[in-house]
C-alpha cells in the first residue's frame, strides 16, 4: 500500500512527496505522540531541542486517521533513499494534503505539531478557532512571504 490521494482523506500528495517516497511501503503503523512548536523553528532546532524520533509512512497514515483538521503535522521519515525527509501534512480542500521536504533552515510556524514515536514529546492535541485560517493556509502565507521578501531584496542588489 502506498500514501495515495482519495485514501483516509488525502486531497492531494505532492510531487516530491512522490519522488521521495515511490514505491516506499506502508506497513501498520502506530498513533505517535506530539509536541506544538511554541515559537518558528528550523528542523535543525526541532531535532536539536525536541529530539524527535524517526517514523515510519505507516505511523503518519495511522497517525492522519485521529488528526484534527486544525493542526499542521511535521513527521520524520525516511525515504527510499534512506534519507531523512520533512513530512508535511495539513487539512485544506476537503482533505489532508501531503508533502515532503529536505531538511532545511527554513522555520516552521508557531503552532505546528512534530510527531515522533518519543513519549517526552507527549501532549495532547487541541482544536484552534475554526474562524481562523487552517495552519496549513498559515504556513503556505508565511513561506511565500518569505519568498517575497528574498526576491525584493535580490531584485534590489542588482540595482
Amino acid at each position: 500500500m502506498n500514501i495515495k490521494p482519495k485514501e483516509n482523506n488525502i486531497a492531494w500528495v505532492s510531487s516530491l512527496f512522490q519522488e521521495y517516497f515511490d514505491g516506499v511501503p506502508v506497513e501498520q503503523g502506530q498513533t505517535l505522540v506530539s509536541q506544538k512548536l511554541e515559537k518558528e523553528m528550523n528542523d535543525f532546532e526541532i531535532q536539536e531541542e525536541l529530539k524527535p524520533t524517526e517514523v515510519s509512512l505507516g505511523d503518519v497514515y495511522e497517525t492522519l486517521k485521529t488528526l484534527d483538521h486544525d493542526v499542521w503535522a511535521l513527521f520524520y521519515v525516511k525515504d527510499k533513499n534512506k534519507v531523512l525527509r520533512v513530512v508535511g501534512v495539513g487539512w485544506g480542500s476537503g482533505g489532508w494534503g501531503v508533502g515532503a521536504f529536505a531538511l532545511g533552515a527554513d522555520g516552521w510556524g508557531a503552532g505546528s505539531r512534530v510527531f515522533s514515536r518519543n513519549s517526552r514529546l507527549s501532549e495532547p492535541l487541541k482544536s484552534a478557532d475554526p474562524q481562523a485560517l487552517s495552519p496549513f493556509e498559515s504556513l503556505v502565507l508565511e513561506k511565500l512571504d518569505r519568498i517575497a521578501v528574498a526576491l525584493e531584496k535580490k531584485s534590489k542588489k542588482k540595482k
